[in-house]
């Protein structure tokens, strides 16, 4: 199989990789929007059940990346490797009112809530996402073959390789539970740890390591294409539907 590079569309600052399959289904945007049309439908039911319930919910949709779940080639990103080291960057205001919210809701509101979340019919607005349960997402499961696949392949192994002897020149220690961690971060002081992760990702700058393994992956996610471009492009058209039918809701009902 020809690898092809340029594939895979890389965002250091959210840590995370856009894959050719990722076309087939809902973004992580898109999935922040459909989740916030539903909450303001749990929150009418909540409100018509109780008179004197005043749900406040926050826009999903101004959460950004917070949510989105990072790539497996652990810390790439030179600015956040600088200011945070291994630690995770402060929450944004959002995803703060969004926890206290949910922290600071009374206990009676919850147990509506938890009611109503129960009882909504979402397919009924459009918002059916049973197809991309991880048992029935046709471009998920191409995802995790194509890394099977991947990962298996002698370039995936050099260029590894290749990470693994640049920090271990540098004295730090790669741990070989994972693909691309270091031993011992949690240990370490906020110094220590900014200057092992600097090393970390100049490494993996060094060798192209990010980009190489993604474009691998997104090779062989290009074959599952090919193979099952009609059932894909199905599953595309319900996906826009959902978030087509996601917009409507939350223009309707005050978002």
């Amino acid at each position: 199989m020809e690898l092809k590079s340029g594939l895979a569309e890389l965002d250091p600052s959210s840590q995370t990789v856009t894959y050719p399959l990722d076309a087939y289904q809902l973004s992580a945007s898109d999935d922040r929007t459909v989740r916030y049309a539903e909450d303001l439908l749990v929150r009418d039911c909540v409100e018509e059940k109780s008179s004197d319930a005043d749900v406040e919910i926050v826009d999903r949709r101004k959460l950004g990346n917070e949510t989105t779940v990072p790539s497996s080639f652990g810390l790439w990103d030179p600015e956040r490797a600088a200011r945070y080291g291994y630690s995770d960057p402060p929450m944004s205001d959002t995803m703060q009112n969004l926890l206290a919210l949910n922290s600071s809701m009374p206990s009676n509101v919850q147990a509506l809530w938890s009611s109503c979340l129960s009882s909504v019919d979402f397919a009924s607005h459009g918002l059916d996402t049973s197809f991309l349960s991880s048992d029935t997402n046709l471009a998920a499961r191409g995802y995790n073959e194509a890394v099977g696949q991947a990962s298996a392949t002698s370039e995936w192994s050099d260029v590894r390789e290749r990470w693994i002897d640049c920090v271990s020149d540098e004295g730090l220690v790669p741990d070989e539970m994972t693909l691309a961690g270091i031993e011992g971060v949690a240990e370490m002081g906020s110094e220590q740890q900014i200057r092992a992760a600097l090393v970390d990702v100049s490494c993996k700058k060094d060798v192209d390591f990010v980009q190489t393994l993604a474009d691998i992956i997104g090779s062989y996610q290009m074959v599952y294409i090919e193979q099952n471009e009609s059932a894909l492009v199905e599953q595309q058209s319900r996906a826009k539907g959902v978030l087509d039918a996601a917009a409507v809701v939350i223009s309707q009902h005050g978002g």
